[in-house]
């Protein structure tokens, strides 16, 4: 062979070298697909400046330690459009639900945003108008009568509460001895989304929609004219408006709720009881402590708003790290037949948070049919609710939230919790506890402001209120011996393993350490912007903290029997 026929398969055998190293370099490096992969929605449009696939990004895995540290109190800084905070101080359903902001405003509340003092505590930035209440607009009570007082049978060998009554009692006017869900002022429709700059961490993140939430909780901050007004916030709001933010994410968290601590001089309980029923076993949210100063657009600059409690909003991370999926239906009952007891089911009364194409409600309507079966024997009616509702995980909440005293939640207010279809059956998600961590006298005077003075109660530990008839998810599981058992067994372990005194108040005062120099001193809260009464009912908070737990494992003890 010459030199000429010797040449050819070499150069094969080097092109063949070349080749096949590339393809094992391109294969076989996980580092490099996992930044196309993470990134290929990044390629989609040209981005902000600062943008990166893992802060940014919606393929990126969202950072719970980032995001909800349990150790650090974060920063949050937003710029808004004096035009945009205009128009959300002036939200026509804010205005016609609850007046004008500061229209109740006490002498002590309501600083403006400039650091002048406003008459009754209600003035707006400079440069906005005043809102007007619309002509002819009354305010919107929220809630109607339940249809029917007496409740449904129970299935054959079921026994109905201890006294048997039927509903009713002095302190309601709907027929459930209570006050109606929310039974303050409500709006017609959420307030508007406006865009705004939010910066953390050292980073930006544009056109983030903003909004206020709450109902009690905004309607009376509302209404003294405080601006310490409880928000939202979803990330890809205005993608449409403005597409170089589309699918933008917070470090892998589409929406995030700031709640006020409204009714909560301590601040802390918000974020401690969502580690409660976490540590329980209960599917939960994650909450951390935030700092959030605000730029009106008014030329004065940032202002410190106070420190809110970030709490995660079921959604995708929190529905895959519980459930391995969040393709299921998730609901956020709220309404006269949110109690699952009162008349015909109604599905405007279930807010669907994902899959709203699909008007797909058999789910919850075969979770009303199941526990309000009267027809069926015990074990038929126990198996047919099974096969839609998790029974055991609602049963670990209910001792965990009764044990540990909520005066807004299913069984006295009917809203606050969550519903996700997991494999065909209905899951139990708690939901705003700032009312809960209370005594009787501190819960009963919170809920008095929030229901317009009408009077409230919590759930009794043996769970035998006449008024529970009206509440079936409670009353006609645990009038089932074997649920009954099951539910002791939880209360026994609420307090044994986690809600006691030596766990929980090193927690109570770590928390309180952690947050007390952005509440209270030199860069505390400042009038017009927080909601204590003075700096005493923080320093105090603790000890109330630390009696409530000490009382209620007593009063555990003696339902027990130990």
């Amino acid at each position: 062979m010459g030199f000429k026929g010797k040449i050819i398969p070499v150069l094969f055998l080097a092109l063949f070298a070349v080749w096949f190293v590339s393809g094992c370099n391109s294969s076989g490096s996980s580092s490099d697909t996992e930044t196309k992969d993470a990134s290929s929605d990044e390629d989609e449009v040209s981005r902000p400046e600062g943008w990166t696939a893992k802060t940014h990004g919606n393929k990126a895995d969202p950072d719970y330690s980032v995001v909800f540290p349990d150790s650090a109190v974060g920063r949050i800084d937003i710029t808004i459009s004096a035009t945009d905070w205009q128009a959300m101080m002036t939200d026509e359903n804010l205005v016609s639900a609850f007046g004008e902001f500061g229209s109740k405003a006490g002498t002590e509340a309501g600083a403006r945003p400039d650091g002048g003092t406003a008459p009754q505590g209600g003035s707006l930035p400079e440069g906005t108008v005043p809102p007007v209440l619309p002509d002819g607009t009354d305010p919107q009570i929220a809630g109607t009568s339940p249809d029917g007082t007496t409740p449904p049978a129970m299935p054959e060998g079921m026994t109905p509460p201890s006294d048997g009554a039927a509903t009713g009692g002095s302190t309601a006017s709907n027929g459930t001895g209570l006050p109606d869900a929310g039974a303050a002022l409500e709006m017609s429709e959420n307030p508007e989304w406006k865009p705004c700059t939010f910066m953390c961490n050292g980073l930006t993140w544009n056109y983030v929609g903003v909004r206020f939430k709450g109902n009690s909780s905004l309607s009376s901050t509302w209404s003294k004219g405080v601006y310490k007004l409880p928000l939202r916030f979803e990330f890809d709001q205005f993608e449409d408006e403005y597409p170089t933010i589309k699918n933008q994410r917070f470090y892998g968290f589409k929406t995030l709720s700031m709640s006020s601590g409204y009714n909560d001089d301590s601040l802390i309980r918000e974020k401690v009881a969502t580690d409660i029923f976490r540590n329980l076993g209960v599917p939960s949210p994650r909450a951390a402590f935030y700092r959030v100063y605000i730029d009106c657009g008014d030329g004065s600059g940032s202002k410190y708003f106070g420190l809110y409690t970030m709490v995660e909003v079921p959604d995708k991370p929190m529905l895959n790290a519980y459930f391995g999926n969040s393709d299921g239906n998730l609901y956020k009952p709220s309404g006269t037949t949110a109690t699952f007891g009162s008349g015909a089911l109604s599905e405007d009364d279930f807010d669907k948070e994902n899959n709203k194409d699909e008007a797909d409600y058999s789910d919850v309507n075969a979770l009303y049919t199941a526990i309000n079966d009267s027809s069926s024997d015990a074990a038929t009616w126990k198996s047919n609710l099974e096969k839609v509702f998790d029974v055991d995980g609602f049963l670990k909440w209910l001792a965990v939230n009764t044990v540990i005293q909520n005066w807004d939640t299913y069984g006295v207010m009917a809203h606050n919790y969550y519903l996700y279809n997991k494999d065909g059956r209905l899951t139990w998600i708690p939901w705003d506890n700032n009312e809960s961590l209370k005594g009787s006298d501190s819960g009963l005077a919170s809920v008095n402001a929030m229901a317009g003075g009408m009077g409230s109660r919590t759930l009794s530990l043996g769970l035998d209120d006449a008024s529970l008839a009206s509440w079936p998810l409670i009353s006609r599981i645990i009038a089932l011996p074997e649920y009954r058992s099951l539910y002791d067994s939880y209360v026994d372990k609420t307090v044994t393993d986690y809600f006691n005194a030596s766990t929980m108040q090193p927690i109570f005062q770590n928390a309180h350490n952690l947050i007390s120099d952005y509440v209270i001193g030199a860069e505390g809260e400042k009038a017009g912007y927080t909601l204590l009464g003075n700096e005493a009912a923080f320093l105090g908070s603790v000890d109330s903290l630390n009696s409530h737990v000490v009382s209620r494992t007593e009063a555990v003890g003696a339902y027990l029997g130990r």
